[in-house]
């Protein structure tokens, strides 16, 4: 860490917590970090979390200078207090969601504008300053991300496509999006995605998120009297591989590709690693059959995380995405009345714009090398 970082952390220790200098018995100084008790409170008060990192909030106290936090959060915690990264990240995951982490397996929160304000500043002070994330606080970057599924993976499907900056029309109403500012490039989230994919832990957050918002995707498309699969939004799904299929699962081909890079950059067991994933994945999530109840009630972000799996984890096939999304398309099918084949027509297309964004994404990839 430079002296110039170092300056700024020490002259903001009054109100961003204490930075010690340990001098072990080799006499080699190192620095630790004592997280404020305003961030544990944060943790406990989602409330109060959001209302202090909102960026929109007209007067803040001078204790929410977040990318300060989060690059005292890259220090090890002392030894005689809490481990201020897993700290500030439950406090991120309240202040993003309404919800403290022991809550997110609840029914979801219709998000706010300060929320979604939040976790869209979140993700630009992490990914846009380059800041490493790993451990308890890359698990809660992903809880963030995942609180905000539809969203985050309707960012991607611009970025990975079309280049485009980071902002979408609405995808659902009723609640306030994530919604990154339009002048960021748009490898942003795409960025943190791809880190965060590196830690197994976050991983599995994730991928749980974005196969439980394929499988609710799925829940409201059907079929019409001529035979068309018409998509949530009533639009009869579009032909050929770009499509909004393509773009609720864009997540999933994104998250794979940060995977396979993590693991060909750090040397890691593959197999330890996707143990880890098994380990800590909520299951095996299907469509269930054709949506009932009021069409047209807000849909909730947040869903994704707290939709109950259907099965334990295919063990065999959990991190191969494409047999993952062709399970959840032939369950749909068979719960339609149609052909469930591979080939079928209903099936081949959907997986088809699932493969489109996969194509798109390992282009990407290939252009980043």
């Amino acid at each position: 860490m430079g002296s110039r970082n170092l300056r700024r952390l020490i002259s903001g220790a009054v109100v961003l917590g204490s930075i010690v200098v340990a001098v072990p018995v080799l006499s080699v100084p190192h620095l630790c970090w004592r997280p404020p008790q305003t961030v544990a409170e944060w943790a406990e008060d989602p409330a109060a979390a959001t209302a202090a990192l909102d960026p929109g909030t007209p007067s803040r106290p001078g204790a929410t200078d977040l990318p300060v936090l989060l690059r005292m959060a890259e220090l090890p915690s002392c030894a005689d207090g809490p481990d201020g990264a897993d700290l500030l990240g439950q406090a991120l995951v309240a202040a993003a969601t309404g919800r403290t982490v022991a809550e997110q397996d609840e029914p979801p929160l219709p998000h706010t504008e300060a929320m979604a304000r939040t976790a869209t500043r979140v993700v630009e002070d992490v990914a846009g300053r380059y800041l490493r994330i790993e451990g308890p606080l890359a698990v809660h970057m992903a809880r963030v991300l995942a609180a905000y599924a539809r969203d985050v993976s309707a960012v991607l499907w611009l970025a990975e496509l079309y280049d485009q900056p980071e902002t979408a029309d609405p995808v659902l109403e009723g609640e306030a999006e994530f919604h990154p500012q339009p002048q960021r490039p748009g490898w942003v989230t795409g960025a943190l995605v791809r880190q965060l994919a590196a830690d197994p832990l976050a991983y599995a957050v994730l991928d749980d998120a974005f196969r439980a918002d394929t499988a609710a995707w799925l829940d409201s498309t059907r079929i019409d009297s001529s035979g068309r699969v018409v998509q949530p939004d009533g639009e009869p799904l579009a032909p050929g591989r770009y499509g909004q299929f393509g773009e609720v699962t864009i997540g999933l081909a994104v998250l794979a590709s940060g995977r396979e890079h993590a693991l060909l950059d750090s040397g890691a067991d593959v197999d330890d690693y996707d143990r880890q994933v098994l380990d800590h994945t909520r299951g095996t999530f299907a469509p269930g059959t054709p949506a009932t109840g009021d069409p047209d009630a807000p849909g909730l972000t947040g869903a994704a995380t707290s939709r109950p799996a259907s099965g334990p984890a295919d063990t065999g096939h959990h991190l191969d995405g494409h047999a993952q999304v062709l399970a959840m398309v032939q369950q749909w099918a068979r719960d339609r009345g149609i052909s469930a084949d591979e080939d079928s027509p209903h099936v081949s297309a959907l997986l088809g714009q699932y493969l489109g964004g996969v194509m798109a994404v390992q282009m990407n990839a290939f252009d980043d090398l």
